[in-house]
């Protein structure tokens, strides 16, 4: 009797010990928050949301352990009466509605009764994510009230594709290859991280300056970017020197490999191989964009840029059906191609990185999931397109007004990434094998 007691009284103290910890920190941000510290005046912190939580638990034990009824609802109550309270004298005294506060008393009273139940790694990661919430709410303002209409929408528009059309696909694969289900739900990721890369980039790139651009820009649109940073050049000079200006399109080209190892892991969740072997194959690329880029460029962070070509308008209805266009038929002719022969499926994906990084790994990621390509050959496609993706920079730095001394080092740049993801490729090849190793991570998995 005595040993079940002991238990339970350690049991009570991991849980009344963790309430108070999940509310204390909730009321961490709140004792450190602006509204908390206006006119010298002290709101709820982390005692009281502490306290709160603790309540919550407490509440939980008394009514499943000691049989006390309806205490968790009568805790409920006495929370909603200190909530009042505190909203009637926050009014009279400061003559503004606080809700936040209000809303954040409730939760850590609720999970005081999460930790109560039990739940407690639910109650730690809900409390971490209030706290996150609630400590960016002068950057989510920010950003709200700077919104646009057009914005607004576009978010609207991938909301639509997400909760209405998506749904609806079936389950069919084109050629026996593509899924349609698969292939909208790439589609909605990829625009989802488009849009987020334009609002970061035009709420953040004024404070950050060109590097925002480089490393959020690239997201959005490479080309586009690279073409920005090459009138931008031309019109800074020679604030803005060529080598620096050269640097900052490698930063665009690693960005762009790095984006391009996020879409596979994407669609690669099905067999994780090919992603494994395409971070390998482009690993020394990232690490030479990421260091020469750092140390090459820490001098010049102060250098600002005008909003131009990249963010003259975001996401729409139209832009995304073309991109959904032009994804499709991309990878589809990719497809239909390496059934004929794999010399003119190497071509498309070389033609099709041109314009579309993200088709082409739809395409190879699709058919070795599918069986119909080697992990070698899928991987020779996914490189291919790569390297035209990175290939075109200085095309685009060309149209964008770059002068000479300007592309002769983003061409040294890009061949050296070339070199790089290339030499990689061959090097994994020759001396151990793809299939080799898909064979050993085979036996190892089974």
């Amino acid at each position: 009797m005595f040993i079940l007691v002991q238990q339970l009284f350690s049991i009570f103290q991991v849980k009344l010990i963790l309430a108070f910890v999940v509310g204390a920190i909730i009321g961490l941000e709140r004792q450190f928050t602006k509204e908390l510290k206006e006119e010298g005046r002290e709101g709820p912190g982390v005692r009281s949301f502490g306290l709160l939580s603790l309540m919550g638990a407490s509440t939980v034990i008394l009514e499943d352990v000691y049989g006390i009824k309806n205490m968790v609802l009568m805790g409920f109550l006495g929370v909603l009466t200190i909530v009042v309270v505190y909203l009637i004298f926050y009014i009279y005294t400061r003559k503004e509605l606080n809700l936040t506060t209000s809303i954040a008393v409730f939760l850590a009273f609720l999970l005081g009764v999460f930790v109560g139940v039990g739940e407690f790694y639910w109650a730690l990661i809900i409390s971490v994510f209030i706290t996150a919430i609630l400590s960016i709410k002068q950057k989510i303002t920010k950003i709200l009230l700077s919104l646009e209409y057009r914005e607004i929408t576009s978010a609207l528009t991938i909301g639509i594709i997400g909760l209405i059309v998506l749904p609806v696909i079936p389950q069919i694969y084109i050629l026996g290859t593509i899924s349609l289900q698969i292939f909208f739900v790439f589609l909605l990721f990829v625009l989802v991280i488009q849009f987020l890369g334009y609002v970061a980039v035009k709420h953040l790139g004024e404070e950050k300056g060109i590097v925002a651009l480089a490393w959020l820009g690239a997201v959005v649109h490479s080309e586009s970017t690279t073409a920005e940073i090459a009138h931008l050049y031309r019109k800074l000079k020679p604030t803005f020197s060529a080598e620096e200006a050269a640097t900052t399109v490698l930063m665009i080209d690693t960005s762009l490999i790095l984006r391009s190892t996020l879409f596979l892991a994407v669609l690669s969740v099905g067999n994780i191989l090919l992603f494994i072997f395409f971070t390998l194959t482009v690993l020394f690329a990232i690490l030479f964009g990421v260091s020469y880029s750092y140390w090459r460029y820490k001098k010049i962070f102060e250098i600002k840029h005008e909003h131009e070509e990249i963010l003259k308008s975001p996401l729409s209805f139209s832009k995304a059906a073309k991109f959904a266009f032009v994804l499709f038929i991309i990878s589809i002719l990719i497809v239909l191609l390496q059934s004929i022969s794999s010399e003119l499926a190497l071509l498309a994906a070389f033609i099709g990185g041109f314009y579309s990084v993200s088709a082409v790994e739809l395409a190879a990621a699709s058919m070795f999931l599918t069986n119909q390509l080697t992990l070698k050959d899928s991987l020779l496609i996914l490189i291919v397109g790569l390297c035209a993706g990175i290939i075109n920079k200085p095309i685009y730095v060309k149209l964008g007004g770059g002068d000479n001394r300007l592309l002769i080092h983003v061409v040294l740049y890009t061949a050296i990434l070339i070199a790089l993801i290339l030499g990689c490729f061959f090097l994994f090849d020759t001396l151990i094998g793809y299939e080799r190793i898909w064979i050993l991570f085979e036996e190892l998995l089974g």
